[in-house]
């Protein structure tokens, strides 16, 4: 931290994996945990016609039937974070926290996407409660300050 301000910092492995998108593009809100933390704040119509509708399954983990997928919702609005691990691409995670804005509805995320062999499950708390507490902070700036 310097000052008032935070430093946003990342470090690249001796080992490089990349998993690369484009900024903009589409990608299927079922099998991550930017796409489920927004999902389930959606309104119940919207949820039901996406979960009705045809759910492709990228890998053996993507969810695609409608009692796994309202299960896992119902654990990420308890939560109040996802987690979807092997569900778009096998061997990588990703973990997310929703933004919400002076109204109180969500109207992003943040998140963090990587390999499993490096974000391993003993690490999950540690992430997630970084991702929290960005959240917040873009959050407070966006005018939203209730409890978390």
């Amino acid at each position: 931290m310097v000052g008032a301000d935070k430093i946003l910092a990342y470090h690249l492995a001796a080992e490089k994996t990349q998993l690369l998108t484009d900024i903009g593009s589409r990608h299927p809100v079922q099998c991550t945990a930017e796409g489920l933390v927004l999902f389930v704040h959606q309104a119940e119509q919207l949820q039901r016609n996406i979960i009705q509708g045809d759910l492709k399954k990228y890998t053996p983990y993507t969810l695609t039937e409608e009692s796994e997928l309202r299960n896992t919702l119902h654990k990420i609005q308890s939560a109040g974070y996802a987690i979807a691990k092997d569900q778009y691409f096998e061997g990588f995670v990703s973990m997310a926290v929703p933004i919400k804005d002076y109204t109180s509805e969500v109207t992003s995320s943040i998140a963090l996407i990587g390999p499993t062999n490096r974000i391993t499950e003993e690490r999950y708390a540690d992430v997630i409660a970084v991702l929290t507490e960005g959240a917040q902070d873009i959050s407070e700036i966006l005018g939203y300050y209730e409890e978390w």
